[in-house]
């Protein structure tokens, strides 16, 4: 059995590799180290999330989002999610990667009741999120879970241990109790909505117009428009 003296010289060990990985890459100048972010979002349970919150993510603005909200460094962001078919969520895949996610996929599971025919499916990524949030646990200073799901309570607590802050973003009627008495802060998502939600065509489309009749207002008064100073128009990002 391993001690908890032992446990705890473990951690510090853990923590002073961390902060000096992290120095060296600023040159040993503590006033400009930023703090590193890592990025975990369950697919699977985040899916849900969306279908029930009735709106979807854009997944490049959830990285640009705690990257600016915290004045921070992302290091990593991982996307999980099982697949029925690789073909037909290869878009979708493609889309995650040119975000700056690394993608972990597996197939889904389907099982026939021999009783009933009734067919159903198994998803679940909880174990390879869980190894990628372990291996890499001396890379970041903060992990944001998206995820609502109770079985990484465990999992958050051992985090925590390692001197490593825990944010879990989810929304009410998803979140675990224990999951959020685990982590050191939680976000509703609905809070962050503004900032991370894809917009959809139309919304984009009328952003599009907004602009142009701006500038050709601005182009009459002989004046350039400048996003940084002029907002007499409202325009949704």
């Amino acid at each position: 059995m391993i001690s908890q003296n032992t446990n705890n010289t473990i951690s510090n060990k853990i923590a002073n590799n961390k902060i000096a990985n992290k120095l060296t890459r600023y040159g040993g100048n503590q006033e400009t180290y930023k703090p590193i972010i890592s990025i975990f979002i369950d697919g699977n349970n985040m899916y849900y999330t969306q279908q029930k919150n009735g709106w979807f993510f854009e997944p490049k603005k959830i990285i640009e989002y705690f990257k600016y909200k915290y004045n921070a460094e992302v290091n990593n962001a991982y996307w999980y999610t099982n697949v029925k078919d690789e073909n037909d969520a290869k878009s979708f895949i493609n889309e995650l990667i040119k975000a700056g996610f690394t993608v972990r996929t597996k197939p889904v599971k389907e099982f026939t009741d021999p009783i009933t025919q009734r067919i159903s499916y198994k998803r679940s990524m909880e174990i390879d999120m869980a190894i990628d949030m372990f291996n890499t646990v001396h890379q970041y200073d903060l992990a944001v879970l998206f995820t609502g799901n109770g079985d990484f309570e465990r999992a958050v607590e051992l985090l925590r241990s390692k001197n490593t802050r825990i944010i879990v973003v989810s929304t009410e009627g998803v979140i675990s109790r224990e999951l959020r008495n685990a982590s050191d802060s939680y976000i509703e998502i609905n809070q962050i909505r503004q900032y991370i939600e894809k917009k959809s065509k139309k919304i984009l489309d009328n952003n599009q117009n907004n602009l142009n009749n701006l500038n050709t207002h601005l182009v009459k008064k002989d004046k350039k428009f400048d996003p940084t100073v002029d907002s007499t128009i409202a325009i949704s990002f």
